[in-house]
């Protein structure tokens, strides 16, 4: 926007079988036309379990929010009718200036699925274990520090080693 900010209120599906040829798929997914208490969707996470496809984003920096289809190019509606984390959220308080958004969801391979989150200031990541349904909470988030931590938390598991990745302080 001119001011600076971001506006973003559209989440769009492109998707490729030999990442040479993509298909558009449109918008997916789309505030506040498809969640009426967002305002944005920012970074968004998908994540699949047992045929269902959900979608995390971050409205702006205040919560994060799930949207939920039976197909991964949507389209996606809001599962809950309101945010699955905010600020009220045990766990995710206190903090000093925390962004409550970029949500990462990782499945491991227990079937235990975990959402990382957060952002501005070293310790500002948070963790939450999500419930089967993954679209509810199990207990309160984690604070974990994170060296020069600003953003973009992405947790991933190779050979039997957990590796945590994330943007740095510009």
């Amino acid at each position: 926007t001119a001011d600076g900010g971001y506006q973003m209120q559209s989440i769009v599906c492109v998707s490729s079988s030999d990442l040479k040829n993509w298909t558009d798929h449109g918008i997916v997914f789309q505030v506040p036309r498809d969640a009426s208490w967002a305002g944005r969707s920012w970074a968004p996470s998908a994540a699949e379990r047992d045929g269902k496809f959900y979608l995390y984003f971050g409205d702006g920096g205040s919560s994060i929010g799930v949207a939920s289809a039976d197909s991964p190019t949507g389209p996606f509606t809001d599962a809950i009718g309101a945010s699955l984390v905010n600020a009220s959220t045990p766990g995710v308080l206190p903090a000093e200036s925390i962004w409550i958004f970029d949500p990462m969801t990782f499945i491991d391979d227990d079937g235990q699925a975990y959402m990382y989150f957060g952002g501005k200031g070293e310790d500002n990541m948070r963790i939450i274990k999500l419930n089967d349904d993954m679209i509810s909470v199990a207990g309160p988030a984690t604070q974990f520090h994170v060296p020069y931590f600003f953003e973009a938390s992405w947790m991933h598991k190779h050979n039997g080693t957990y590796y945590f990745s994330y943007s740095t302080n510009p």
